[in-house]
């Protein structure tokens, strides 16, 4: 009888645990993560190419030193510097991103650090919505396609939180998985079932009524007055004739910093080309030559003393207050630099209720600037909308948040009930 030979098996290798990019600690009623992106494989090439262009950029600077040399290449000077500080700040952030988060009870405390903390923001238990992914387009293939980067959004009443954009997706949807889970849990009392969360939701829509089911809401009269959210611009005061609200511009200063650099570059090019047309003027072409360097320059002064009158802008943002003025039969919109600018009035017989609904203000300009560009878009807002027994809308409070559009539509239910007999 013919012996069989003995194979024996092959011991299955088992497969290495996937490991976390995060640092995750949870239990049902807290969790805090650390995230730190991975070297990415360009990290090395960008390396070398920022030191090329480093020593590029100090050889350019010594010569020009020396030379003492204008116009032109003052501006070639700073676009190199300014390309410098860009890729410096992306290199800096590859290598030493940090995003602190944790919840609980007292809500969502994050920080992002970039070896000094750069962003710190808290945000209070009964103002956070959900936590969900988000996507916006990172680069473009020679091809014109789209690389899309996703992240984790906080949905809240007040502005949103972005964070941990290089993880990968399987990551993301077990991250928002938990964070939700230990979100309904934190709002959920100890001896309650989960069938009750919704009647402790401060999303689930309290005092207002959906009309259609789409994103118009009609505000109805809540129990307790509403409070302004955390971190909230507005201003209330109130007076016997009358309830002012009023937001000053906050004073932004990577907007003046870029400001800054578009008008240098445009207003010394334009400098620098004028100049040298007027010492040329007489001289190869005469007259008619200078008329025709004159007219091509007149697109870029144009553009010039619109970048001048933004950068005004930004630097005197503080000094910008918008206002509402609720009367007793009228509502006043203003704008305008130490109280000096445009007014608007509202007059006011009776209404029949007022709205909540996604400002669509200025949404085909955003459109066309964030559709396909690389920057992210813009933050999502909200108008307070005024409605009249014709159905007619009367005034618009726009460029709100939700928080802020639900506090504002509380106090007028509230301080001008006759309105709404």
């Amino acid at each position: 009888m013919a012996k069989t030979r003995h194979i024996p098996k092959r011991k299955r290798k088992r497969p290495k645990p996937v490991e976390l990019i995060t640092r995750l600690r949870s239990d049902d009623r807290w969790l805090e993560f650390t995230y730190q992106p991975r070297g990415h494989f360009l990290e090395k090439p960008l390396l070398i190419w920022f030191s090329i262009w480093t020593v590029g950029s100090v050889f350019f600077t010594v010569v020009f030193i020396k030379e003492r040399c204008f116009g032109g290449m003052v501006t070639a000077g700073v676009i190199l510097w300014v390309i410098w500080f860009i890729t410096f700040w992306v290199v800096l952030k590859k290598r030493y991103l940090r995003e602190d988060f944790s919840l609980d009870r007292g809500g969502v405390h994050f920080q992002r650090r970039v070896i000094v903390p750069i962003k710190t923001r808290h945000i209070p238990l009964e103002e956070i919505e959900e936590f969900a992914t988000y996507s916006r387009v990172a680069a473009q293939t020679e091809y014109g396609d789209d690389i899309k980067a996703s992240g984790i959004e906080i949905k809240t009443l007040g502005k949103r939180v972005r964070m941990s954009e290089e993880l990968p997706a399987w990551e993301h949807e077990k991250l928002i998985w938990k964070l939700n889970s230990v979100l309904r849990n934190l709002r959920r009392p100890n001896n309650e079932t989960a069938a009750s969360v919704a009647e402790h939701d401060p999303t689930a829509r309290k005092g207002i009524k959906r009309k259609g089911g789409g994103s118009i809401r009609s505000l109805e009269l809540a129990k307790q007055p509403r409070k302004p959210q955390s971190g909230c611009r507005w201003k209330y005061r109130k007076d016997s004739e009358s309830i002012r609200l009023t937001r000053r511009r906050r004073f932004e200063p990577k907007t003046v910093f870029a400001m800054l650099v578009v008008n240098f570059i445009l207003n010394v090019f334009v400098f620098s080309m004028l100049v040298h047309s007027i010492m040329t003027s007489g001289k190869e072409g005469g007259v008619v030559m200078d008329v025709f360097s004159f007219a091509l320059l007149i697109p870029f002064q144009a553009v010039g003393v619109l970048a001048f009158m933004g950068l005004i802008s930004a630097v005197t943002a503080p000094l910008q207050v918008a206002g509402w003025r609720i009367k007793r039969n009228a509502i006043q919109r203003s704008y305008g630099i130490l109280g000096i600018g445009p007014r608007k009035t509202f007059a006011i017989d009776s209404l029949a209720r007022v709205q909540i609904k996604a400002d669509n203000e200025y949404k085909w300009i955003f459109k066309m600037l964030y559709a396909r560009s690389l920057w992210p878009d813009p933050e999502p807002t909200t108008a307070v909308i005024l409605i009249d027994k014709n159905k007619r809308e009367v005034c618009r409070i726009g460029r709100l948040t939700k928080g802020e559009a639900l506090w504002i539509g509380d106090i007028i239910l509230r301080e001008r009930a006759e309105w709404f007999g």
